[in-house]
């Protein structure tokens, strides 16, 4: 699964290294294909932070959509995204991104996080003149404004491609319900014998996470992968054909390629816009099911990766999705709060 802005590009060309392929039709992207993968045993997915992702798929969409004075060409196809800097295409939320939200993700995050109406904000009348107006840094708007632009916000995140589709959306419900939810069904942090007894289905994470080897990460899967579907023969002989094809390809050193490398690169990158800690805070809580998610996966679907040197169980898939849910852990308390009370009261 091919999650947009999670680094499916770059695990692309790491799947040719190993001359491997998905099988035609089980490949998704930029939507999600449940239906496809349903029965599948084996299912690699790319996994980001979602704030993260949110940000750099928002400034993507931003970057790629036709601007009124644009100077570049239209092109409504394929082309534009390989190269953004000479096409622009006509995306169907060009006018969200561009005007309600000044193709900046800070804007749609503020109306994300907007203040809903408390019982005691209606019911205090010596409350009522602080009340009726919240200010979020610097934007001033009345309660029942506020309430009304976050349900139109939350529809404008709908709109855009690649951020409509959160995490639990990708994955096949039987993943969610089976390992996720209920974690009485034996694969808790510590139970190790996970692996085997959801030998129906596993589930191999690629985690884009700063401060981990991303490639390796992908070679470790794709080396299970085959060993599960063939023998340890096979996949120790696939992984010497990944190394002379590095070799080959790239005999200064492995870098990521050209054709990896995102085609926003091209016009200086889609994460230069980024998110105040108070909207970085809500669109953590926005997203928090994702982020129980993630540390679940953690739990029950590293333990398919290959250890680390230093005797790591899970070896970096594990160490990089705890990294995520842990940088946002103070976000993620008393999610029955609101976003916007909450934040507000520790940032």
């Amino acid at each position: 699964m091919h999650i947009g802005k999670a680094g499916g590009g770059h695990a692309e060309e790491i799947f040719s290294l190993w001359n491997t392929t998905i099988p035609k039709g089980r490949s998704c992207h930029p939507n999600p294909c449940v239906e496809k993968i349903e029965q599948s045993s084996l299912i690699f997915v790319t996994i980001r932070d979602p704030v993260d992702r949110f940000v750099s798929a928002f400034n993507w969409r931003s970057i790629l959509a036709c601007k009124e004075e644009d100077i570049r060409k239209k092109k409504n196809n394929y082309q534009a995204t390989k190269k953004p800097n000479v096409w622009c295409k006509d995306v169907k939320e060009r006018d969200i991104l561009q005007k309600k939200y000044n193709n900046h993700p800070d804007e749609l995050a503020v109306a994300i996080c907007g203040r809903h109406p408390t019982t005691n904000d209606n019911n205090d009348d010596d409350n009522n003149d602080n009340n009726d107006n919240n200010n979020i840094d610097g934007i001033t708007a009345n309660n029942d404004d506020m309430l009304m632009s976050t349900t139109t916000a939350e529809q404008d995140l709908l709109a855009i491609n690649h951020v409509k589709w959160t995490l639990s959306q990708w994955l096949p419900q039987r993943i969610i319900k089976r390992f996720l939810v209920d974690d009485t069904m034996g694969g808790g942090k510590n139970n190790e014998s996970n692996s085997s007894s959801s030998s129906s289905i596993r589930l191999l994470p690629f985690v884009n996470e700063p401060g981990y080897n991303f490639t390796r990460q992908i070679g470790n899967q794709i080396r299970y992968a085959i060993k599960e579907q063939y023998n340890e023969f096979e996949a120790n002989y696939q992984s010497n054909v990944y190394k002379q094809n590095v070799i080959k390809k790239f005999p200064n050193g492995y870098s990521v390629s050209k054709t990896a490398k995102h085609s926003s690169k091209q016009v200086g990158g889609v994460d230069n816009a980024k998110l105040s800690l108070l909207r970085e805070c809500c669109m953590t809580r926005y997203h928090y099911k994702d982020y129980d998610l993630i540390q679940k996966i953690s739990e029950h679907f590293c333990y398919n990766n290959r250890d680390d040197d230093n005797g790591t169980k899970g070896g970096e898939c594990k160490q990089a999705l705890e990294s995520i849910y842990n940088r946002r852990a103070l976000y993620l308390k008393n999610i029955s709060i609101n976003p916007f009370d909450y934040c507000s009261s520790i940032l």
